[in-house]
């Protein structure tokens, strides 16, 4: 279990990385890996989870509005 854990932070920090290079980047989760397995020729023994293609993106989109922060945050009592 906790290595699906250790894989999530290090696909977040790859992604991290390759945005501070100008990269884009997408996590794939849904995919065949029956397929993924024959088209990489890969041995029966890897388990693939994750896809993450890295290219330079073909457009920059504004950033989305976010929320304020008093509408996401929840203020405790406590001191």
């Amino acid at each position: 279990e906790s290595a699906y854990i250790d894989l999530g932070i290090a696909v977040q920090n790859i992604v991290i990385v390759a945005e501070s290079l100008g990269l884009g980047s997408c996590w794939v989760r849904l995919f065949k890996p029956e397929l993924v397995h024959s088209c990489l020729k890969l041995p029966s023994e890897i388990i693939v989870v994750a896809m993450l293609p890295i290219g330079y993106p073909d457009e920059k989109p504004a950033q989305r509005p976010r929320l304020p922060m008093d509408k996401i945050l929840l203020k405790s009592n406590i001191e």
